[in-house]
Parts: structure tokens; sequence; C-alpha cells
């Protein structure tokens, strides 16, 4: 009963505003994918088994559109929202610190393996991910605020941050974080605290550095053992030879089946095939771990250029933003704040977790609707 009014609910407001879906760009853009996923799905590998993840996709783009609504009619509190993220950050950083200080967070969940540090997330190890991609929207939120060293306040969660996704011991997201760090330092204006701010930053930075070069495992795990698997005896590679085998067998499959691909979610089911084979050898996983070749392998180069516009798009717009914003506001500022959030979350040249993954899809998608709200309340058309 509570599920059916649910809908019932849901459907009067998308009866009653779908006029809205026709007035922005982005809504109009994401149908065309979904309806374009659809199509994949029906000419792929396994059509049934794509439908399932395609059909129900739609509901992502429903609930970009149902957040948009309620902020727009005021019906999410900014207010409320900013402090339920500073408590659940800053739970998650204090419980991480802990763990990591004393070998057990405040449940009882120890390190994983040698230095892998899942903080409430225990063994799922998408701590650091998290952090990343909630992020940007919190630092957003905190310039609704107007806080007087508001400066402040954003550059301190950015060290932590930093600092957080260092020890969770996920590489991928100590590198996001620390590209999310020196795109929103570089670009927002700090008037006359902009060289104190980077001292602060260079001696923070130093700290750290001495701590990892302390600490063995840290230094092995994050960097260490980067390097000689990225240039071991002399051959450069992609990351590990896991993900450039990975890499090679979705270019493989782009090639069988250049234009719609093999379908959503088919990866882990053609890998098995033997002319997708790198090496002579099976390469499987559920995904090829970046997000642009798992849609280059199963939606095709057509899939592919719907991601690429996107990224474009949010290029363009932080480019923009330092040449022609000659005046700073709030508003501005929590725009580009997002925008540079969805890129870092975009950015093509990093492992990325499956693209039509729930957890990962609803992550990237809940940044959309304060973008397109902010976008359209203070008119940034420019």
């Amino acid at each position: 009963t509570i599920i059916l009014l649910s809908c019932l609910f849901f459907f009067k407001i998308l009866k009653d505003n779908i006029h809205l879906l026709f007035h922005i760009k982005i809504f109009k853009f994401l149908i065309f994918f979904y309806f374009y996923l659809l199509i994949c799905s029906i000419f792929g590998y396994d059509p049934i088994f794509s439908l399932k993840t395609t059909f129900p996709y739609i509901r992502h783009i429903i609930f970009v559109f149902l957040i948009y609504l309620l902020l727009v009619q005021q019906k999410i509190k900014q207010n409320i929202l900013f402090f339920v993220l500073l408590y659940l950050i800053s739970f998650l950083i204090i419980d991480l610190f802990i763990q990591f200080n004393f070998g057990k967070n405040i449940f009882g969940y120890e390190k994983v393996g040698h230095f892998r540090y899942g903080g409430m997330f225990n063994d799922e190890l998408v701590l650091g991910s998290y952090l990343t991609k909630i992020f940007p929207i919190f630092l957003a939120l905190s310039c609704t605020k107007k806080y007087k060293n508001g400066n402040y306040f954003c550059l301190f969660f950015l060290i932590l941050l930093v600092s957080s996704t260092l020890l969770t011991g996920e590489r991928t997201s100590f590198f996001l974080s620390v590209l999310l760090f020196f795109i929103l330092f570089s670009f927002i204006k700090i008037n006359s605290l902009h060289k104190f701010l980077i001292l602060i930053f260079i001696l923070l930075s130093g700290i750290i550095f001495l701590n990892i070069n302390n600490n063995k495992i840290v230094k092995d795990r994050m960097f260490n053992s980067s390097f000689q698997s990225m240039f071991k005896n002399e051959k450069i590679t992609v990351f590990t030879k896991n993900h450039e085998k990975l890499y090679k067998a979705s270019l493989k499959m782009f090639i069988d089946s250049p234009l719609i691909g093999h379908g959503p979610k088919s990866f882990r089911k053609i890998c098995k095939l033997e002319k997708f084979y790198v090496n002579k050898k099976e390469v499987c996983q559920t995904h090829p771990h970046n997000i642009y070749l798992q849609l280059l392998a199963e939606t095709g180069l057509i899939g592919l250029i719907f991601l690429i516009l996107l990224f474009i798009y949010l290029i363009k717009s932080i480019v923009k933003y330092q040449v022609l914003s000659k005046n700073q506001n709030n508003e501005k500022i929590i725009f580009f704040i997002l925008i540079v959030g969805l890129f870092v979350n975009l950015f093509p040249f990093a492992p990325t977790g499956n693209f039509f993954n729930n957890w990962y899809s609803m992550v990237i998608y809940y940044v959309l609707p304060y973008l397109i709200f902010f976008k359209t309340k203070y008119n940034f058309n420019n």
C-alpha cells in the first residue's frame, strides 16, 4: 500500500510538471540516452539480460526530475541537507581515523588486508569513492551558508578529504580527490587570502608527505606498488596488467560491433568468447573498470558520444568560469563546484566502477538536479 501510494504521488508530480522536461536540455539529453540504451539492449548479445538493466534505468531520470522539482518548490531544505551531510562526512572521517590508529572502528570493523580501510563500509572498500562523490554537493551547499570564513571552511574539509582517501588505500579515490582539490583551489579566487592559504596547503602537504614516508605500509600501497605495476620491466602498463587486459578486451569488443556495441552489461558474458581473449587467455570481470571503455564495448561509438558530449560541456563550463567570471559570487561558485565535482567523477583517465551499477549511477545522478537547479535559478546560460 505504501509503495502504491508513493507511486501515485510521484506520478501526479510528474504529470503536473511534465512540460518542464521539454524546456530543460539536460532532460531531453537523458531521455534520448535512455531510449538509445533500449535500442542497444534489443539488438545486443543477450537482449533479455540487457533489458533487465536498461528498462528500469529510467528511474534515474525520474529521480533527477523529482529532486529538481522538490528544489524548485523548496520542498528540500538546503540548510537541513547541508547539516546532514556535514555530520555524515564528519562521522565517516572520524571513524576512519579511529580505525587507522587503533586497528578497529567504533563498530569493531578491522582493516582489510595489509592496508585497506573501509570504515563504516567494512570490507566493501568504497569509503574513499563515496566521500569523493558526495563531497562536491556538500561543498556547494556550504556556499549557501555564506559563512564569514567560508574559504577556510572549504579548504579545511578539502584537506580532510585528501587525507581520508589517502588513508583508505583507494588509489583512484585519492587521485580524484587531489584533482578536485587542485581545480577548486586554482580557479576559485580567494583575494588577499590566496597566498596565505597556499602557504598553509604547502605546510600541511609537507606534514602529510613526511607521515607517508614514515609509514612504510601507506607508502608501499599508495605509491611504490603503483609505480612498480605501471613501469615494470621497463614497459609502461596502463594502471596494472589486469586493467590493461580488460581495456584491450573492451577495444576488441568495440571493433567487433563499433556502432551500437553488444548491449548494456554484456561485458561479463561476451568476455568468455574466444575472439575477445587477450594473449589467448580469457579476461573476464563484470565490467572493464572504465566507464568510457565500458560504453564503447557495450553501447558502441554512439553510446560513447553521449558521455563525451557531457564531458566536453563540463570542460567548457570550467573554462568559461575562469575566463568570463570576473566578479565571483556565491551562486557562481556553487555552480562551479558542482561542475567540477561531476568532471572529476567522470574523469576518463582513471579506473571506475560499473556504469550501470545502481550505487555508482545514483551518486552521479544525485549531482545533476542540483546542477540544473542552480543553473536555471541564476540563469548561467553563458
